[in-house]
């Protein structure tokens, strides 16, 4: 279109644009990206408090900026801000240039299982200090799909891997490299369903784990009722007393979907006789 026409159907009336109320262009970039990009990041993490054994399930945000590397991740939790100027190390995938309000460093590793295959989303660890105390995560985050780009009806289904461990008081045992997940979201009724299975480790206490009925809020889902099985038989490993975390994000776009590229998340159920601990991530 010549200019002189684009001038004219301004003149004749046409919308000036309002970001606030015009919908947000669809442009993704990958996180290995290296264009003049800036991303919004999200995560969601269970943050433990190694002294009073205190647990609480949290949304982390922040921003990548792509042709720097400069991550900014924020836990929310009034006290602890990572700042990074140049992402994450290619060689050691340890972010290490944290910094706290109290001065001190922390840490962010990635977990390799999760290094194939996804372009927008990454599990880590994280090691930290607050006021002196030390703290660790179990993450999920990355590049979170903006509340535009999340379809309000429909569902889809996402498949990925997992990895976690699972204590019944007397043993212990991994998921397994082979452990899979699959991510049902069903954005109609705002609900995300997780089953991670074919853990393939022994002793073999567990052969499937279920989170049902999470609820999906925008790009982030919590909640939900985590179950185990063995052979289609209910397992009871935490006991009396048991309390759940769970949670996690939709990230990316995908243009055949019209919606969310990866879906990824956190969980840990505790109690007097046990506990399980994981985490998944699907595209």
């Amino acid at each position: 279109m010549s200019g002189t026409a684009l001038a004219l159907l301004t003149a004749c009336g046409a919308p000036p644009t309002n970001p606030d109320t015009d919908p947000v262009p669809i442009a993704y970039e990958t996180l290995d990206s290296t264009a003049d990009a800036t991303s919004v990041l999200g995560a969601t993490m269970i943050v433990h408090n190694v002294v009073t054994k205190a647990k609480v399930l949290m949304n982390a945000s922040g921003e990548l900026v792509h042709n720097t590397g400069h991550t900014t991740i924020d836990v929310n939790d009034g006290y602890y801000v990572l700042v990074d100027p140049d992402g994450i190390d290619p060689d050691t995938a340890i972010i290490q240039d944290g910094s706290f309000i109290d001065g001190t460093g922390a840490e962010i590793q990635a977990d390799t299982t999760f290094s194939d295959g996804y372009e927008y989303a990454y599990a880590f660890q994280l090691r930290h200090r607050i006021l002196g105390v030390v703290h660790t995560a179990r993450a999920v985050g990355g590049i979170v799909t903006h509340a535009d780009h999340i379809p309000t009806a429909g569902s889809a289904t996402y498949t990925g891997k997992a990895k976690g461990t699972i204590y019944n008081g007397t043993v212990f045992q991994q998921f397994g490299s082979n452990a899979t997940s699959t991510v049902d979201v069903d954005f109609e009724a705002g609900s995300v369903d997780v089953e991670m299975t074919n853990f393939e480790a022994a002793p073999d206490l567990v052969d499937t784990i279920t989170i049902t009925d999470m609820s999906l809020t925008g790009n982030t889902f919590s909640g939900g009722t985590v179950g185990a099985t063995n052979g289609g038989v209910l397992v009871e490993i935490t006991g009396a007393n048991t309390t759940t975390y769970a949670g996690g994000n939709l990230f990316g776009y995908d243009a055949a979907l019209s919606g969310p590229d990866e879906v990824g998340g956190v969980f840990e159920t505790d109690g007097d006789d046990g506990w399980m601990v994981g985490y998944f991530l699907a595209d």
